[in-house]
């Protein structure tokens, strides 16, 4: 978009259409996984569909193992699970609708003869063929796809049919005489020798070294023709020791099976051993089977809410080869598709919760209808989906089934309302008895009632949304103290249902600098408000807003007004951020500060302004507007249409506008920084 930045130097006009980056920090979360208890066993889920399941590590040499996570998928033998490498956890190379999880096995399961009589068979002239070979339709025949116990039916139906008629980008770059072995709907196939030379893959890309990332318990035929004697057919590739040869069709060499399993078959991956997300690590999955399994809800009335407590009454259906052994809850942020939709996670969808249901005197099974009670979690949203699932959890490294997730429609509470009544202070009718110097709010959703006036901080504890309606929250002046505190692992998000038919008044005291709320005000804002912090002495800085390390917090309307950063060194009237702050709409108006950032103060975290107004706040030193500390984040955007602004802001000492220390970020993507007495100032080493 076009930057409108008026009044100000061109130089630094130009600076800031630009993104201007002094210094990058790049933070890695660690994975955490879910662990629950699961019918006698633990099942420790690591996300929705492959989860914590990564790619291989490229081999840097031909000495290098195969490095990547595992995945246990039937049992060749009957009794053991298989296991087998991933050689890429979301795969779009096999013609998979919504992509595919690629296993290759990670040992010799059985010798057979690529041809076993080195004659062609009908529709070919050449035995070493893989579209018409012997080794092919054992494969997807009775020597393992339909083996008698080597996958149940649930496993059989999530094997993709893999369609790929050329090598694609990635694939091993081998010379022409590598002949590569179209695929055609096939269930299971061998690897082709440009496959098994792709380093994404985890293999080295060299043919012709003892490569140890291609070794496995024996010699195993790849389906690729024989190189260099492209007229004697009765050759096909193998992997020996890590090399590839040619060896006669008609050799009983090791079969080593591959597969595509379609993404949409997957309902969860849990860890069985290792360190989820890290190489070496070994999965098994969960698929849906709602062939055996089913669930359904006698009616929606009968899920029913008290608090955070939810009481479910549901019904078996189908039924089929087993009974579930638990029912569980999922919570994600994301959808599961319908049958009609295509069946599968939407794109996207990230695991929140997870827990097995208790159901009394039934630790291992599932009654076919009965009643289960579930807590919503401390963090719950309202934008979360929960669902009930019905599972079969097996022992060990076997596969564990589920049905298709049911919904479950968690019926909404009424806002809690906050009100003054008769100078009382109330919160959903009862009368708001504080602890300490502090009322807390610790999960929920509230509403302002009526203009509500205190000498105690609000505090944010839990996952709370605040509805101010219309109405103000003051803080009184004369008692020391933040209006609002938003602590490590709070959350809040402030909204203002009736905001815009409500309209206030207001001057700017030209002797304090802070705005004022009065009826005959020049200047007016409409919808609700937060005023009157005073932050001095003990109470530290942030005068209307604080967010601690941690915290987050989104405002989406209302007015930070008339708050103060009264004694030297204390920081950010209106706002101090050190954790997560975004601001999509609303203003931050009239707020003094004795030291830098009057209207906002970035200490840490990240500061991201998609919309709104930073206006008409005064400080003693830097940043009238903004103040973006060492290592703090700010970053301005117009994504809403709101025409986000920085303006006329004063510093007495300097930098009106956005003041950008060393090691800070500024990036501004869109909006104005305008009417300010200088727009950016850039500290020197």
């Amino acid at each position: 978009m076009t930057h409108s930045i008026r009044k100000g130097n061109k130089l630094i006009g130009a600076l800031l259409a630009l993104v201007m980056v002094l210094s990058t920090l790049v933070g890695v979360l660690p994975f955490t996984a879910l662990e629950v208890r699961a019918a006698g066993t633990e099942k420790t889920i690591t996300g929705l569909g492959v989860g914590a399941i990564t790619d291989p590590v490229a081999a840097a040499s031909s000495t290098s193992p195969w490095s990547g996570s595992y995945v246990y998928y039937g049992k060749y033998d009957g009794s053991n699970p298989t296991k087998y490498r991933v050689l890429d956890k979301s795969s779009s190379d096999f013609g998979v609708n919504g992509n595919s999880l690629l296993l290759d096995c990670d040992s010799v399961l059985y010798n057979a003869s690529f041809d076993t009589d080195g004659l062609p068979n009908e529709g070919t002239t050449m035995p070493n063929e893989w579209a018409y070979s012997d080794i092919k339709k054992g494969l997807n025949g009775d020597s393992f796809l339909t083996r008698t116990n080597n996958f149940s039916g649930a496993e059989q139906k999530a094997i993709a049919e893999s369609t790929k008629a050329t090598e694609t980008s990635g694939d091993g770059d081998l010379p022409e005489y590598h002949v590569f072995a179209p695929l055609t709907r096939e269930k299971i196939f061998l690897l082709d020798a440009r496959e098994a030379t792709r380093s994404t893959y985890g293999y080295y890309p060299n043919e012709d070294s003892w490569t140890t990332s291609r070794k496995k318990s024996g010699d195993w035929w790849l389906r690729s023709r024989g190189s260099f004697h492209n007229d004697d057919y009765s050759q096909a590739e193998t992997v020996r020791s890590g090399v590839m040869i040619n060896r006669n069709v008609r050799s009983p060499l090791g079969v080593s099976p591959a597969f595509n399993v379609d993404c949409d078959d997957i309902m969860f991956s849990s860890l069985v051993s290792g360190k989820a997300g890290e190489p070496g690590a070994e999965y098994k999955l969960t698929l849906v089977d709602s062939s055996n399994l089913g669930l359904h809800f006698i009616s929606t009335e009968n899920i029913v809410r008290t608090g955070n407590t939810i009481k479910v009454k549901y019904q078996k259906v189908g039924g089929g080869n087993y009974e579930p052994t638990q029912l569980s809850v999922v919570m994600t942020d994301g959808y599961y598709k319908t049958s009609i939709e295509g069946h599968g996670w939407s794109d996207g969808a990230q695991l929140k919760y997870y827990s097995r249901l208790n159901i009394p005197e039934h630790d291992s099974s599932v009654p076919y209808n009965g009643e289960v009670t579930f807590e919503l979690p401390g963090d719950y949203s309202s934008n979360w989906k929960v669902y009930l699932v019905a599972e079969k959890v097996n022992e060990d490294n076997a596969t564990d089934y589920a049905s298709e997730p049911v919904i479950v429609n968690i019926p909404q509470l009424e806002p809690k309302t906050i009100a003054m009544d008769n100078s009382v202070l109330k919160k959903n009718g009862s009368e708001w008895t504080p602890t300490g110097e502090v009322l807390k709010l610790t999960e929920g959703d509230y509403q302002l009632g009526t203009d509500i006036d205190t000498s105690k901080t609000i505090s944010v504890e839990g996952n709370v949304t605040l509805d101010l309606n219309g109405h103000g929250i003051k803080h009184d002046k004369n008692h020391a103290g933040n209006v609002i505190r938003v602590e490590n692992g709070g959350s809040l998000t402030i909204n203002d249902s009736t905001g815009s038919s409500v309209t206030h008044k207001y001057d700017i005291n030209q002797n304090t600098h802070i705005g004022e709320i009065n009826n005959s005000g020049s200047a007016e804002f409409t919808g609700g408000y937060i005023t009157g912090g005073y932050a001095t002495g003990s109470e530290g800085s942030g005068a209307g807003i604080d967010v601690e390390t941690g915290g987050t917090i989104t405002i989406n309307s209302g007015t930070i007004i008339g708050n103060n950063g009264g004694s030297s060194n204390h920081k950010g009237g209106g706002v101090l951020n050190n954790g997560t702050f975004i601001l999509n709409n609303g203003r931050i108006i009239g707020n003094y500060s004795n030291g830098e950032g009057a209207g906002v103060y970035c200490g840490g975290g990240t500061f991201t302004m998609n919309g709104g107004n930073i206006q008409h706040n005064y400080a003693q030193s830097q940043g009238g507007g903004v103040y973006i500390d060492q290592n703090a984040t700010f970053v301005m955007n117009d994504d809403n249409g709101y025409n986000s602004s920085i303006r006329d802001n004063t510093s007495k000492d300097s930098v009106g506008g956005v003041s950008c220390q060393n090691g800070a970020t500024f990036t501004m993507t869109g909006g104005y920084i305008e009417e300010n007495k200088v727009m950016v100032h850039l500290l020197q080493v």
